[in-house]
């Protein structure tokens, strides 16, 4: 594993992120539970920012991929 310094994310597309390809690793957020949501702030190359509700899942508990509602 290691740090890349942005993701390509094509315009009017969808882009998965899992334990297998890109994911996102949060840091100093404090504890974090499987099945409750939480919510992410993104900023964008164009200087635009979406934030997004994140569904918190365990892949020791089966879940395997991150969904952003």
């Amino acid at each position: 594993m290691h740090t890349v310094p942005y993701i390509v994310l094509p315009a009017d597309s969808m882009t998965n992120f899992n334990p297998d390809t890109y994911h996102l690793l949060i840091t100093g957020a404090g504890p974090m539970h499987d099945g409750k949501d939480i919510m992410l702030s993104l900023t964008f190359a164009d200087g635009g920012t979406v934030t997004v509700i994140a569904l918190v899942t365990n892949p020791q508990n089966g879940g395997s991929s991150y969904f952003l509602n």
